[in-house]
């Protein structure tokens, strides 16, 4: 991979974020990129979180989203693209509790493709979705969706799936981009889980 593709390995990956029980689990691309990672990720607090969150048995909540992370400045794409999600459920704490994200898989690029082969580390990310299947959660594929569908047997006729975004280039989970009726169903599933 070159150039925008190319996969920063100095950084911490990031393949899921969020407890694996959650009732609504959002299924993207891979983390992306922004020029003040290093200096965000490099050890301190932020660095001890993800590290947590890649190395827990259940879980944690989605490090993006928590106080900790909002003030320590960095790039704050989680709370640009779920705010309206976040106001209502009472806030972005809350949400970080109540939602689980996958990554296709967990390393930061500027920008998307797919990789030649799969990494072993993505099947685990695989087996969260199918255990959010076997609960039942709602699913929704943000990005990749033909990728997740090929990776994840059943997935594409999921009867708890919501397929794509109205953009999916901007991956915002507001009211416009889900629609009306999708927005209140992930909300009424969110809800269930505190």
């Amino acid at each position: 991979m070159k150039g925008e593709h190319l996969l920063d390995l100095t950084l911490p990956p990031g393949p899921f974020q969020g407890f694996f029980d959650a009732p609504v689990v959002v299924l993207l691309a891979n983390p992306g990129h922004h020029p003040d990672d290093h200096e965000m990720f490099s050890g301190g607090t932020i660095h001890n979180l993800l590290v947590k969150a890649a190395t827990s048995d259940e879980g944690t909540p989605i490090v993006g989203l928590t106080e900790v992370f909002r003030r320590a400045g960095g790039e704050q794409w989680w709370a640009n693209h779920t705010r309206d999600l976040a106001e209502a459920v009472g806030g972005f704490d809350t949400l970080s509790e109540i939602m689980l994200a996958v990554e296709l898989h967990g390393y930061h690029s500027q920008a998307w493709t797919s990789p030649l082969h799969n990494f072993p580390s993505q099947s685990f990310g695989f087996d969260l979705v199918k255990r959010a299947m076997d609960r039942e959660a709602l699913i929704i594929t943000v990005r990749c969706q033909k990728n997740w569908f090929a990776s994840v047997p059943g997935l594409r006729n999921y009867d708890n799936l919501i397929g794509g975004l109205k953009s999916q280039r901007s991956a915002h989970l507001s009211h416009n981009n889900l629609g009306e009726e999708n927005f209140t169903r992930v909300v009424s599933h969110l809800k269930r889980g505190h």
